[in-house]
């Protein structure tokens, strides 16, 4: 299990990223990006053995707070296992690997597909504090947008457009389970804002 490691301080690794990122040119922390994917790439095939694995997905948590993610993670994977299981389907079709890890708290994102690496980030302030269905909702959203393949990644437009179709599967999706309805009401909001915001790229 991943929580045997002993659990470090990502503090001291933020502190030495944000330090070289002030210093070094843009180019240069886009290599270390991308050497550090291809890096991940190759070693996959050795480290996932050492990962757990749930419903068909490895589970990779870092070490702190290890236990906590794994478990949250777990949850909402049976919930949308139990309640609409086509989504799980999808997102084992785009991602091997759910990562959770407090090295990544500083991401500006709540969720960060690696379609090449086949990974979906999720930061860890989302897994602590989404409930169970919140959380659930995101890999929905996530494994619908994934499963519209490489073409909706090509223009800003057509990525809209994609994450369009991840919100409107979440609300579907929200009404699913007993006493869903505020969920759903929360989403369908959220969907209406985003359609205004980015209605010329439904033009």
């Amino acid at each position: 299990m991943s929580s045997n490691a002993k659990p470090s301080d990502p503090r001291t690794a933020w502190r030495w990223m944000y330090r070289i990122a002030r210093v070094a040119p843009s180019w240069i922390m886009a290599l270390g990006g991308s050497l550090a994917r291809l890096g991940f790439r190759l070693s996959w095939p050795f480290a996932r053995r050492r990962q757990p694995q749930h419903l068909g997905l490895y589970l990779w948590t870092g070490s702190t707070n290890a236990d906590l993610y794994e478990t949250r993670l777990i949850a909402a994977l049976d919930l949308v296992n139990q309640t609409a299981p086509v989504y799980l389907r999808w997102l084992r079709g785009t991602f091997q690997v759910l990562w959770v890890d407090q090295l990544i708290r500083i991401m500006s994102d709540g969720l960060r597909p690696d379609y090449w690496l086949r990974m979906l980030a999720l930061n860890p302030y989302i897994v602590w504090h989404a409930s169970t269905e919140q959380l659930a909702l995101y890999v929905v959203a996530e494994a619908a947008s994934g499963r519209l393949k490489r073409g909706f990644r090509r223009t800003r437009r057509l990525r809209i457009r994609g994450a369009f179709r991840g919100l409107t599967e979440m609300v579907a999706c929200a009404r699913l389970p007993p006493g869903g309805a505020a969920l759903a009401a929360e989403w369908e909001q959220r969907l209406r804002e985003y359609e205004r915001q980015w209605a010329w790229a439904a033009a």
